[in-house]
């Protein structure tokens, strides 16, 4: 899989946003399964935002297949990288994905819109994911299956705090959210809300890696 190492530029300017694909059924539809997620006990400074990486699934999300295919979740980097090259791709999205959880908790509170990209207006899931990234010079598609279709898939014991976790059902993807650690995610939930952080509510969902 492909993943960009490189080190976020500084914040940009807010832009797109994604919208539910319409006539799927709101997440709290999908039952309340709760996963269980643990993270070793090493020092760092993504403890200040939820907890920090190399992460390991209690309970392991299922990998069934999404719209986009079937391929089975990828690690995190290529097999023949050295040490010393995880060591530094390891360091490079702890970087990255410590700037966007701080940017998803600063945005807490805004309210839901169908079809929001803008903190002044509101966001739908995909609109609250994509002004994030854009943050921190990454951009997205517009809505939540479309990122899924873009950005590199990872196992579940690669996944880390400012990855991409989508939620699916009968095969489509109709939610996307931030991982925040500890089986948390921050979200633009649905109609009625507003951006907060939640408890990840079932066990069909997959990661993400921009």
């Amino acid at each position: 899989m492909h993943a960009d190492v490189s080190v976020p530029a500084r914040p940009g300017t807010p832009a797109h946003a994604p919208s539910p694909i319409p006539g799927t059924p709101r997440h709290r539809a999908h039952g309340r399964a709760r996963m269980t997620v643990r993270t070793p006990g090493r020092t760092s400074t993504l403890r200040r935002a939820a907890t920090a990486g190399g992460l390991a699934l209690a309970a392991v999300a299922s990998t069934a297949a999404l719209s986009v295919g079937t391929a089975q979740p990828a690690e995190a980097y290529p097999a023949h990288w050295s040490s010393t090259q995880r060591a530094e791709y390891e360091r490079q999205i702890e970087i990255r994905n410590y700037e966007v959880l701080k940017a998803a908790r600063a945005l807490k509170g805004v309210k839901y819109r169908y079809g929001g990209t803008s903190p002044s207006t509101g966001f739908d899931c995909s609109g609250y994911v994509g002004y994030v990234y854009k943050k921190v010079g990454k951009t997205l598609p517009r809505t939540s299956r479309q990122m899924a279709e873009s950005v590199g898939r990872i196992s579940t014991k690669s996944a880390r705090v400012g990855d991409l976790v989508f939620f699916y059902s009968g095969g489509r993807v109709y939610h996307v959210a931030i991982y925040a650690g500890d089986g948390y995610v921050w979200h633009a939930p649905g109609t009625g809300e507003r951006v907060k952080l939640e408890k990840i509510w079932t066990t069909s969902v997959t990661f993400g890696r921009v």
